[in-house]
């Protein structure tokens, strides 16, 4: 197992990047290499680049109170931004609205965004009071 000097993050011996920060390994399987990608700012929101790379998700079939779901399969992640700090749902319910994307959409299942914004007839999205 490798672990990421970055943000500690115990990783398998075969990832060539950690799996929680996104930062390449070594040669040695030690330390990192931060991109050179530079953060992006949008509408205020600074966005840091995360490196793409392929690592196994899910439990070994050894793992004590293992479920039937956890079966481990490889993943490969595609470079990506993301927010340095946590969205409000104000800035999402933007986001959706911005990006047209309505109760019906393939994104993501309907539920997800009701969760955190009501969805309301000719007006778009916006925040759920208490939330």
């Amino acid at each position: 197992m490798k672990t990421c000097t970055a943000c500690s993050a115990i990783n398998p011996d075969d990832a060539n990047f950690c799996r929680i920060c996104g930062r390449k390994f070594s040669d040695s399987g030690q330390g990192i290499t931060i991109s050179s990608e530079p953060a992006k700012i949008v509408r205020g929101l600074k966005f840091v680049f995360i490196k793409g790379g392929t690592f196994m998700m899910g439990s070994p079939e050894s793992e004590p109170e293992r479920g039937n779901d956890e079966t481990q399969h490889q993943v490969t992640v595609s470079d990506f931004y993301m927010s340095e700090k946590t969205i409000t749902n104000e800035q999402y319910c933007v986001f959706l609205n911005e990006e047209k994307i309505d109760a019906r959409s393939n994104h993501v299942k309907s539920r997800y965004f009701a969760m955190y914004c009501m969805l309301e007839k000719n007006t778009g999205w916006r925040p759920k009071s208490g939330m």
